[in-house]
């Protein structure tokens, strides 16, 4: 968030950022940062259980999808869309 404000590039006014995983600090910062949050234990849990029905199976590979509850905690860091300037006719 430093390196682009030094840039001239106004958060949340002129860019949203977002991070990942609510690291400790997030909400500490000059600007509260927005995060998405995953539960990281139950992600793994899952992969370690895709892989092993994986190595169970021989000749046809299973298909299999698993959706895991994210957590989206809006700070200061993002905003609404800025429309940009209409643009006149020459």
């Amino acid at each position: 968030m430093r390196r682009v404000s030094a840039r001239g590039v106004a958060v949340p006014d002129q860019i949203s950022l977002v991070g990942c995983d609510d690291i400790f600090g997030a909400d500490f910062c000059g600007r509260p940062l927005t995060t998405l949050a995953a539960p990281a234990m139950e992600a793994g849990r899952h992969a370690i259980a895709m892989l092993l029905e994986q190595a169970d199976r021989v000749t046809r590979p299973a298909v299999r999808r698993t959706v895991l509850q994210v957590h989206l905690t809006i700070r200061a860091s993002t905003g609404s869309p800025v429309r940009p300037p209409p643009v006149s006719g020459s």
